[in-house]
């Protein structure tokens, strides 16, 4: 095939150390022919300094400051709207892509000329470097989807966008980022699978990096409420999506909702903070017809507020699969990840 050129979007806001190390997992690429654009949020520290460095020696690295903080999601859609190239993609700057992301990204369309877009595997890790879990690894043994199949096997599975490269028609097919959202990146993909078919690999392509200060981990409730009746909303009125399409992902993504929240419920009894707890709680009451759950949660916060003892012994029994998930299941990870681990050092 002609040799194509990728745009790789990367917002950034003074987190210098984890940029250096997403622009460098780009320009180790095995495919390079790509440029990297950076869009500095007014950061107004050593970020501009380290970009620099690489400008220097590569004159793929492009570089933006913005003069005030437009907010994380404009900053997404700045970069977004500057594409050029055939092909893009997003990288948060704490993650990093895999070396060969490009190139197994390029033979996936070579391979599905039909395909508007590509998914790779991603890792998710956290800031050890342990498995929490590989998106896609749920996924069936198939590496093609047409419209709207894509979109049912998505919701639930999910598809990480970083690890996800994009033709440029994406952007006039599907529109810009919504701004109203905080899942800007779980929105656009459900967008982007809903009328247009795409291919996904299972080699790992990309990993996301769970620390202590990232903005899901420390904002749950923000990135599923109510931004996810929207998404529900948004499908419901698709008219290229039959009536019974709708019904289905509707129920999926209803599902999805009422687990995230009671996970979130489950999160803030362990970190103490019962009045979040109580205000999701009603939430999950709003949107669930589960009875026992909802009285299940209305006992464990009482219980743990008034017996502090019993939170993690509680909490912990609740939580139950998440251990499986991480004792059972992610073990064979684990070993599968071992050679991707120099990677995130």
């Amino acid at each position: 095939m002609s040799v194509s050129s990728i745009t790789v979007i990367i917002p950034t806001h003074r987190r210098p150390a984890s940029l250096k190390k997403a622009i460098q997992s780009v320009l180790n690429q095995t495919y390079p022919h790509f440029q990297v654009c950076i869009y500095d949020n007014a950061s107004k520290d050593e970020t501009a300094r380290i970009v620099s460095e690489f400008m220097k020696v590569d004159p793929r690295v492009k570089y933006h400051a913005h003069p005030y903080n437009i907010g994380a999601a404009e900053n997404f859609q700045y970069g977004l709207s500057r594409v050029d190239t055939p092909f893009f993609s997003f990288l948060s700057d704490d993650d990093f892509l895999l070396p060969e992301f490009f190139e197994t990204a390029m033979k996936g369309f070579e391979k599905h000329p039909g395909a508007a877009f590509f998914s790779g595997s991603v890792i998710d890790v956290n800031e050890e470097g342990e498995v929490i879990d590989v998106i896609l690894s749920k996924w069936p043994e198939r590496e093609y989807y047409s419209a709207p199949d894509g979109l049912l096997e998505m919701i639930g599975k999910y598809s990480n966008w970083i690890g996800t490269l994009f033709r440029r028609d994406v952007i006039k097919k599907i529109g810009p980022i919504d701004l109203k959202l905080k899942a800007i990146d779980i929105d656009y993909m459900f967008r982007a699978a809903s009328g247009l078919p795409f291919a996904i690999s299972k080699k790992p392509c990309a990993v996301f990096v769970q620390h202590s200060s990232s903005y899901s981990k420390n904002n749950g409730l923000k990135l599923i409420w109510p931004g996810w009746q929207i998404m529900i909303s948004k499908i419901k009125e698709n008219a290229g999506l039959s009536s019974e399409t709708k019904i289905i992902a509707e129920q999926k993504l209803q599902v999805d909702l009422q687990n995230l929240l009671f996970l979130n419920v489950l999160r803030s009894i362990e970190r103490k903070q019962f009045e979040d707890a109580t205000t999701i709680a009603a939430i999950f009451n709003q949107v669930s017809n589960k009875k026992w759950k909802k009285l299940l949660l209305a006992g464990v916060i009482e219980i743990c507020k008034v017996f502090p003892f019993f939170q993690k012994p509680v909490v912990g029994l609740l939580v139950l699969r998440r251990f499986w998930r991480r004792r059972i299941k992610l073990a064979r990870m684990q070993a599968e990840f071992q050679q991707w681990k120099s990677c995130i050092k």
